[in-house]
């Protein structure tokens, strides 16, 4: 893309300055996510970061990789990092050390043809859901993928603090979701979840090991493919909402209602028991199953 893109990475450091290193090597990547996810305090953003996060998100999911993007996302508080990987390009953009206010870790795969992206916002308590998304975002060609970055929900100085980012409406989670409504009006947002199913109150949930769901009372086409092929190549116990399971139908996800006030039928809320979460991480085959079955 540049001729300097193979050797080096602009990174803005926190103190302003333009930093040139070394472009950071493949297995860095998941460093810098579990890293980004450390040590962090939720900070609720304010509109004007939120209005400008989405141009520049979208500005960023068109590839655009200029000085001006990058000094435009660190002045509101995040490094934007180019890094190469297996022979791909890709940027990270994670918040900058001073500002770890649990807005969210970001990477995107520059040159895509893909137009489905994924999302993990509940990495904590959904144990695995981290790795899952990593290993499928690395393995597809997805253009873009999304994960939090402090707990859902944290107790500080005795308050439950929330910082769910499928359920609230003011985050960077939302606008990175309305910048891919716009690039990507026929795409897919492909959110992964876990849950026990001992918990389930009907039996269907009990006995499911997979739960997908549209957001709303009619299933998407490409979410009755998606169910079909895991049906066959993941679980038997995959189970449609509504139509064959009524519960965790991500039916109050913020980031659905977001898709949907653009009009984007693309969600797709993917809920993977404990079970399939384990399994994925260490049987090759289910995992590539996996991925190849999500749009």
């Amino acid at each position: 893309m540049f001729s300097w893109f193979n050797k080096l990475s602009i990174v803005t450091s926190t103190v302003g300055f333009l930093l040139l290193v070394p472009t950071v090597v493949a297995s860095e990547i998941q460093f810098l996510l579990n890293a980004a996810s450390q040590d962090g305090r939720y900070v609720i953003a304010n509109d004007a970061e939120l209005d400008k996060a989405e141009s520049l998100f979208l500005r960023t999911m068109q590839g655009e990789i200029s000085q001006q993007l990058q000094d435009e996302w660190h002045n509101i508080g995040f490094d934007l990092i180019l890094l190469k990987e297996n022979g791909e390009d890709y940027a990270v953009l994670q918040e900058q050390l001073a500002r770890k206010e649990g807005r969210g870790f970001y990477l995107f795969r520059l040159g895509a043809n893909d137009n489905s992206i994924l999302q993990a916002p509940h990495s904590y308590k959904d144990l695995r859901t981290r790795e899952i998304t990593f290993s499928a975002m690395l393995q597809s060609d997805y253009p873009a993928a999304a994960w939090n970055t402090v707990p859902r929900y944290y107790f500080e100085n005795g308050a439950k603090i929330s910082a769910d980012l499928a359920h609230l409406e003011k985050t960077f989670f939302i606008s990175f979701t309305r910048a891919f409504a716009q690039k990507f009006p026929m795409g897919n947002l492909l959110q992964l979840h876990g849950y026990a199913q001992e918990k389930r109150k009907s039996a269907a949930g009990q006995e499911s090991e997979l739960i997908l769901s549209s957001g709303i009372s009619v299933p998407s086409d490409s979410l009755l493919v998606m169910a079909n092929c895991m049906k066959q190549n993941v679980s038997e116990l995959t189970y449609a909402y509504p139509t064959e399971v009524r519960e965790l139908g991500g039916t109050t996800n913020t980031i659905g209602k977001a898709l949907r006030q653009f009009g984007h039928n693309g969600f797709i809320h993917t809920e993977i028991s404990r079970g399939i979460r384990e399994r994925l991480l260490i049987e090759v085959e289910l995992e590539r199953n996996f991925i190849n079955c999500l749009p």
